[in-house]
């Protein structure tokens, strides 16, 4: 196997271009993992009220710039 770390976003995408082409071309298989910047981050806010609604949570967290994709109670 061969492990390319690339040097810059522009870098990685060019590189994961490529590999597409490739892949579909000679049919060789490849794996990537995420840019940092894409990733999605799990969070646990400890302390809340059982019954605080999930709803008033996630207009709180838009309100301060970040973008939920779900958000719910754990039990």
């Amino acid at each position: 196997g061969v492990r390319f770390i690339p040097k810059s976003d522009q870098e990685f995408r060019l590189i994961q271009r490529y590999l597409t082409q490739l892949e579909g071309a000679s049919g060789i298989s490849w794996f990537c993992y995420s840019l940092p910047a894409e990733r999605s981050i799990k969070v646990a806010i400890r302390g809340l009220p059982a019954d605080t609604d999930p709803a008033l949570v996630e207009q709180e967290l838009r309100e301060l710039g970040y973008m939920p994709e779900h958000v719910r109670a754990i039990p």
